[in-house]
C-alpha cells in the first residue's frame, strides 16, 4: 500500500540570495563583467555559460586580463576536471567559468557571487545555478546579464520563481574608477 507524498516550497529561491539582471548586448558581456568585478566583492564566482566554447571563450577574455579563472566543461578529462575543482576550491583560482553539464552536482562553499553569463535555457537551470551561492545560511548574489533575444527566457524565469528579478545599471566608468582610489 505505498502513498506519494511530496512537499512543494513556496518559495524556489532561498532569500539570503540577492538576484538582479542587468540589460546588455552580447557583445558587451565581458566589458559588463569587468565592471562589476571591479565594483562588486567578489570572493569567488562561478560564471555559467550555455556552451562549453563560450565557457572557454570567456575564461580566456578574463585570462587575457589577469583574472585567477579556470574554465570546467564537458570537453575536460576527469582529471582535468579534478585538478580544475581542487584550484577553485584551493583558491588559487577565484573564478570558475562552467556550463550547466560540467557544474552539475558541485558542492563548493563560500561562492560569493555567481554570474549567468548566457541566460539558462530553462527556469529550473536558473535556480540550480543560482544556487550554489547563499548556502548554509550565507549570503550570495546572482547576477544575470540579459540581452534584447533573453527577455522572454527571463519572464518565464521570473513567472516560475513567483517573484520579479530587478533590473539593474551597470556601474558607470566614474564608479569603477572611485571603486580603485579607494
Amino acid at each position: 500500500q505505498p502513498v506519494e507524498v511530496s512537499v512543494k516550497s513556496e518559495t524556489v529561491t532561498v532569500d539570503q540570495i540577492e538576484q538582479r539582471y542587468y540589460r546588455v548586448r552580447d557583445d558587451d558581456k565581458v566589458a559588463a563583467l569587468m565592471r562589476l568585478f571591479e565594483t562588486e566583492d567578489v570572493h569567488s564566482a562561478l560564471l555559467f555559460t550555455r556552451t562549453k566554447l563560450r565557457a572557454s571563450e570567456i575564461a580566456e577574455a578574463l585570462r587575457t586580463r589577469d583574472y585567477p579563472v579556470e574554465a570546467l566543461h564537458g570537453d575536460l578529462k576527469q582529471s582535468e576536471r579534478d585538478r580544475v575543482m581542487a584550484r577553485f576550491r584551493k583558491g588559487h583560482v577565484n573564478i570558475l567559468v562552467a556550463t550547466d553539464v560540467a557544474a552539475r552536482g558541485l558542492d563548493i562553499e563560500n561562492v560569493s557571487h555567481v554570474f549567468n553569463v548566457d541566460v539558462p535555457l530553462d527556469p529550473e537551470g536558473y535556480v540550480h545555478r543560482i544556487g550554489r551561492t547563499g548556502r548554509a545560511g550565507k549570503a550570495g548574489t546572482a547576477i544575470t546579464l540579459v540581452t534584447g533575444a533573453d527577455q522572454r527566457r527571463l519572464i518565464d524565469i521570473e513567472r516560475y520563481l513567483k517573484q520579479s528579478i530587478p533590473l539593474a545599471e551597470l556601474p558607470s566608468v566614474s564608479a569603477v574608477l572611485e571603486r580603485r582610489d579607494d
